[in-house]
């Protein structure tokens, strides 16, 4: 099913070369995950000082998030169905704007783990982190599309999975991100790098 999408992103990463198949937009920075997806570790951190939250909201589609350093976003696990890309989420308001700006650079965009448009919220940190704007408006906005559209089209969940990484222990800034989507016997993962 992942193959007949026209997946843009999947990874940014520059000189490395991962097995599996590939599609590139650009061949030095985009590279599939594919076939490692079922080998690779999408679970919690377990770090000290990691905070766990768990939501049973049905309308919200972020099920469990950990937050780190200063309030920072570590993991996020999320289901994609119908009904949460029906209630659309929302956009991000000044305070997270600004939370994403302290915790980043000032250029940054306040992006979304998950997406509004797949249900995310945008007025609560835990799905807010400093996004590159150019990943946040272009490649990843176009996942955020595809797995919109394949919920709407199959009217089966996606399981998200989101693992975020900082240069150290006290950077607020991830340097990338891990994405797995699951579906079925399917899954599409990817190493983002967030410069």
């Amino acid at each position: 099913m992942w193959k007949s999408l026209t997946f843009v992103l999947l990874s940014f990463i520059i000189g490395e070369t991962f097995c599996g198949p590939v599609r590139r937009k650009d061949p030095n920075k985009i590279h599939s995950l594919n076939s490692l997806c079922h080998i690779l570790n999408y679970g919690e951190f377990n770090d000290r000082g990691i905070k766990t939250f768990t939501q049973n909201n049905p309308n919200e589609p972020i099920k469990k998030y950990q937050t780190g350093y200063r309030n920072r976003v570590e993991y996020v696990r999320a289901v994609i169905t119908v009904q949460t890309v029906q209630s659309k989420g929302s956009t991000t308001n000044d305070a997270t704007r600004k939370f994403a700006r302290a915790m980043g650079k000032p250029t940054d965009d306040a992006g979304h783990i998950i997406g509004n448009n797949l249900g995310g919220t945008g007025r609560n940190v835990y799905n807010i982190f400093p996004q590159s704007p150019n990943i946040n408006r272009g490649a990843w906005s176009q996942e955020e599309k595809d797995i919109r559209n394949l919920v709407l089209t199959t009217k089966q969940p996606i399981e998200v999975v989101v693992q975020l990484y900082y240069p150290t222990t006290t950077a607020t800034r991830p340097n990338r991100f891990t994405y797995r989507a699951a579906y079925n016997n399917a899954c599409h993962s990817a190493n983002v790098i967030n410069p």
